[in-house]
């Protein structure tokens, strides 16, 4: 795999591979031309995809050359790049999504497409397929049969069924951890053990957490999100904005907190070394002005505006989707909303309203795609005062609030 966010691969990437002769391995494969319209072409396609989910993840390069031995074989070792020459970049791409989708369960999350051009007869095309959170995962190959694939330094092969029962327990264990995370950060919240001190009360928790990093062990430096920020530093959940922060080095990684003036934060954002942000905020849903009332248009805003920055700080850091997204509102029994038909408006019935996840796929491109991703999301928790969906969405899906 290319050691680079995929968004920001260049052709200039790509070359380095020729240079310096990376050779195909378990997370990279070449191929010169894209895949064929036979069904074995697209079998041996889909196989490609499913065995690189079913392992460490990897990419698939179409463009590229490699050597041969005296035989007439392929090495794996790269020789040239021409490109793919006379192809139609975006049709082909729609080609190769709409056969993935329709051919291989469960779906991948994850998975990413794009062409680089600056060869000499076209582009190339790149896939990037995650070590998947899901798998395994098969191909359907008709009248209910299926065929399911790993890969290793010699490439892909059939999974034995030793390794399918250990890929099952392991797909658990790993959606397990990731609950359990939520899980345990909310009890130290709700037990005062934060990384700065806040009063009791009702609060809103956002988690967003990298499934990349969680499977991969990998941590984040935190002196890089320091040096990410800048004097501008975080901002964090709440009013029209998000409140500016101070921001320092802890033993989880980074954190940056906002007081208002008072002894004790009224909002924070943790970046932790192991791949995950918890952002906290008080006022939003227990006001010192509006005791009970849950202002709900600025949560919305605030999980839209400071949770798109939170994401984009992932993103430069060059970690890939997917995440996965919690959003928990903590102490807030008896609390209703600061918007919407007093008829309608009724109160929330338990202490803590814990939405499902939501798994993010891929980065949104702006403020107002994330919105879009989040409204079925903000329907369930306005139907925890009674209504039908959120009110602050136009017909078309659009954040309007009033």
């Amino acid at each position: 795999m290319i050691p680079k966010a995929f968004d920001q691969i260049e052709a200039a990437d790509i070359q380095a591979l020729i240079q310096d002769q990376i050779s195909e391995g378990k997370t990279l494969e070449y191929k010169q031309e894209l895949p064929g319209r036979t069904d074995k072409a697209k079998k041996e396609f889909l196989t490609d995809i499913l065995s690189f989910a079913n392992a460490a993840g990897g990419d698939i390069l179409y463009g590229i050359v490699e050597e041969r031995d005296a035989n007439g074989k392929t090495t794996g070792i790269p020789k040239d790049v021409p490109g793919l020459e006379g192809i139609n970049a975006d049709e082909e791409m729609r080609r190769l999504e709409n056969m993935i989708r329709d051919s291989i369960e469960p779906r991948i999350p994850g998975i990413h497409i794009k062409s680089i051009s600056g060869f000499p007869k076209g582009p190339i095309l790149i896939i990037r397929i995650p070590q998947s959170w899901m798998a395994p995962h098969l191909l359907r190959t008709g009248q209910g049969s299926y065929r399911i694939f790993t890969r290793g330094s010699a490439g892909k092969r059939p999974l034995d069924v030793t390794e399918l029962r250990s890929m099952f327990v392991a797909s658990v264990s790993l959606r397990q951890r990731i609950q359990n995370i939520r899980d345990d950060r909310l009890a130290k919240i709700l037990a005062g053990e934060t990384p700065v001190a806040m009063s009791e009360g009702g609060k809103v928790v956002l988690h967003v957490t990298s499934v990349q990093k969680l499977m991969s062990n990998e941590q984040i430096d935190p002196r890089m999100v320091r040096e990410l920020l800048g004097i501008n530093g975080l901002h964090l959940l709440g009013s029209w904005a998000g409140y500016p922060s101070t921001g320092r080095l802890n033993l989880d990684g980074f954190v940056g907190y906002w007081t208002g003036g008072e002894p004790r934060a009224l909002s924070y954002t943790q970046i932790f070394r192991d791949g995950y942000i918890e952002a906290v905020n008080m006022d939003l849903v227990d006001s010192p002005l509006a005791k009970n009332i849950i202002s709900i248009s600025l949560l919305e805003r605030g999980i839209i505006y400071q949770g798109f920055e939170y994401l984009n700080i992932f993103k430069r850091l060059g970690v890939d989707p997917p995440f996965v997204i919690f959003i928990s509102l903590l102490n807030v029994k008896g609390f209703s909303f600061s918007q919407g038909p007093v008829s309608d408006n009724h109160v929330i019935d338990r202490d803590h309203v814990l939405l499902p996840e939501l798994l993010l796929e891929k980065y949104p491109e702006t403020p107002e795609e994330w919105a879009r991703i989040l409204q079925s999301t903000f329907d369930i928790l306005w139907q925890a005062v009674g209504f039908e969906r959120s009110m602050s969405y136009d017909e078309r899906g659009n954040w309007r609030p009033r």
